[in-house]
C-alpha cells in the first residue's frame, strides 16, 4: 500500500506542475519554450486560452491524485481509472507530438512519465487488492 501511495503522490505532483503555466505570465512561458529549444508561439488569445485550460485540467487531476493518495483503499475502483487516465495522457502526448511534427525526444520523454506511472499505479493497485 505504501508503494501505491508513493506512485499516487508522484502523479499528483506531476499534474500539479501545471500550476506554473496556469499562473505564469505569457512572457515567462515563451522564455521556457525557447529554453527547451522550441520556437516561441504566436501570442494569440486562443493559444493562451488552450494552454491555460489544459494546465487547469492537469491541476484538477493533481488534486484528484492527491485525494486518492490519502486513502487508496477507500476510493477502490477510482484508482485504476486514475491509472488509465495517466496512460491515456501519455498516449495523447505521443499522438499529438507526431501530428505536430515535434522533435521525437521532446514528446516521447514527456509521454514516458505518465505511461510508466500509470502502469505502476495499476500494477501496485492490483497487487494490493489481491492481498486484501
Amino acid at each position: 500500500m505504501i508503494l501505491l501511495k508513493i506512485f499516487l503522490w508522484l502523479a499528483a505532483l506531476m499534474c500539479l506542475a501545471g500550476l506554473a503555466p496556469l499562473l505564469a505570465p505569457f512572457a515567462v512561458i515563451e522564455d521556457a519554450l525557447f529554453y527547451f529549444g522550441m520556437k516561441p508561439p504566436v501570442s494569440t488569445p486562443i493559444f493562451e486560452y488552450a494552454l491555460r485550460t489544459a494546465a487547469g485540467c492537469f491541476v484538477g487531476l493533481g488534486f484528484f491524485y492527491a485525494k486518492l493518495a490519502t486513502h487508496p483503499s477507500r476510493y477502490g475502483r477510482l484508482v485504476p481509472v486514475g491509472a488509465l487516465v495517466l496512460v491515456l495522457v501519455g498516449v495523447t502526448c505521443i499522438a499529438a507530438g507526431f501530428a505536430a511534427g515535434l522533435p521525437n525526444l521532446w514528446f516521447l520523454c514527456e509521454a514516458a512519465a505518465p505511461v510508466v506511472l500509470g502502469l505502476a499505479i495499476y500494477v501496485t493497485w492490483h497487487a494490493t487488492k489481491k492481498r486484501h
